[in-house]
């Protein structure tokens, strides 16, 4: 019982509710895979959507003879092709190595300095503590950004952590909705319309060089078609994602969020 009160005095964000979001993936094709249909329907409801990518892709091949600069060239081009395609704001390419050498200080403080430039409502990005999540980028990616979003809150936390800003940006310094994909426990299902799915498949598909066979592709819609059935539990739709969403409120000293 005491849960409820608690749920009702401090419930879960909407998503669709938030005016500016930032998408952010490990590789060029992670925001398209997971968050794809969501994308789509922020889009077409006006709202101001930008992406972050953190690495250059580079090591996404299992061929030894395909250079890591000319991969990684091949992969932004198609990260621009896609984007253009879902009508996204803006992209940020932050260049970490696939795969290679980086912290997620490095990362943090590169988000931070996105989100005082695009001032967001809302970060989505996929789910560090998600027990089966061995890739590092996946990982380095979601603590990166949770340690950001904390940065963004304080201006002298900012300073300490060597991420500049400008006078104007003060007003950009604050909480914000956090979202996970790739999650295994997630709070709230976004049911996609058929325009969301034709959007989330062709965003996919510009990034040809992950899925060079045909069968590929369609292994990757096919996997994404049964996870939508297995998380509407028999309601209808066309499709569907999960996300994890915790408000600023629940992001500190809060465990309840975890048992709503």
């Amino acid at each position: 019982m005491s849960l409820e009160i608690i749920k009702k005095s401090v419930p879960i964000p909407e998503l669709l509710s938030h005016q500016t979001v930032l998408f952010v993936g490990p590789h060029p094709d992670d925001i398209e895979i997971a968050a794809g249909g969501l994308v789509s329907i922020l889009v077409r409801a006006k709202k101001k959507v930008f992406f972050a990518v953190v690495t250059d892709g580079g090591s996404g091949t299992l061929d030894p003879n395909l250079s890591i600069e000319l991969l990684a060239e091949t992969r932004s081009q198609e990260t621009v092709k896609s984007a253009s395609l879902l009508k996204v704001e803006e992209i940020f390419q932050l260049g970490f190595p696939d795969g290679g050498l980086y912290t997620v200080e490095e990362v943090a403080s590169k988000i931070a300095r996105v989100l005082l430039e695009v001032n967001p409502d809302l970060v989505i990005c996929p789910d560090p503590f998600m027990p089966s999540e061995i890739h590092p980028d996946h990982i380095k990616t979601g603590l990166g950004v949770n340690r950001a979003v904390v940065i963004a809150n304080y201006p002298n936390m900012a300073k300490r952590n060597h991420v500049l800003f400008d006078k104007e940006q003060l007003t950009h310094f604050r909480g914000r909705t956090l979202g996970y994909y790739y999650t295994h426990r997630e709070n709230q299902i976004v049911k996609l319309d058929e325009m969301a799915v034709k959007h989330k498949s062709s965003a996919i598909e510009c990034h040809q060089s992950q899925f060079s066979k045909p069968e590929d592709f369609q292994m990757i819609l096919g996997y994404l078609d049964l996870r939508s059935k297995w998380l509407l539990k028999g309601e209808a739709s066309v499709g569907a994602e999960g996300y994890f969403v915790f408000g600023p409120t629940h992001q500190h000293c809060f465990p309840e969020i975890n048992f709503y």
